[in-house]
């Protein structure tokens, strides 16, 4: 088994850093956690170990920005293998992901969250709440260690990596003509 705790940003925008109406306040958000999906890439066994989990799988995000508990998976052992990380991960793009090879992972992953990119939120108006796409903000890598037991993975004992995530978003600017008679 290895283990995964994934850190969420602290202050986000869905802009280039100084590219907004920065304010003083910090906005808390009203984002939803759906679901996590957590790949293990043992590229040099040809090996992607991956899991889902969904909201009863974890507790809460800290005030750090840590979900809680960490999340473990079987994984294959080796040295050098590529973490990924999505958090609320449409279906296609899961199914895209699960279906790649070890070799293709990093070219499908990167692939997959610039396609979507403006296509990666959606808003429950019942709830006020949005469901929206995250991944990794860097490459991760883990040694997985063989015989962990998943008690001990979950404790990060052993085969234990953290994953900070980003939103995956698209750079986009609007421009509207204004009505007759509009200052």
């Amino acid at each position: 088994y290895a283990s995964v705790t994934i850190k969420f940003p602290g202050k986000v925008t869905r802009a280039l850093p100084g590219d907004y109406n920065e304010q003083e306040d910090t906005w808390v958000g009203r984002d939803k956690l759906e679901t996590v999906t957590v790949f293990l890439v043992n590229t040099a066994k040809d090996v992607v170990d991956y899991n889902s989990f969904a909201k009863s799988s974890f507790d809460e995000i800290d005030a750090t920005g840590v979900l809680k508990p960490n999340l473990a998976l079987k994984a294959t052992s080796g040295d050098n293998v590529d973490v990924y990380v999505v958090i609320n991960g449409n279906t296609d793009i899961l199914n895209t992901l699960k279906a790649t090879s070890a070799a293709g992972f990093a070219t499908a992953f990167a692939g997959e969250a610039e396609k979507i990119a403006s296509q990666v939120a959606t808003y429950n108006a019942e709830d006020n709440t949005e469901v929206i796409m995250m991944t990794n903000d860097k490459d991760y890598v883990i040694n997985v260690v063989a015989g962990v037991t998943e008690a001990d993975a979950k404790d990060g004992t052993a085969n234990h990596v953290q994953v900070n995530v980003e939103r995956v978003v698209a750079r986009a600017m609007l421009t509207v003509v204004p009505n007759e008679g509009d200052a």
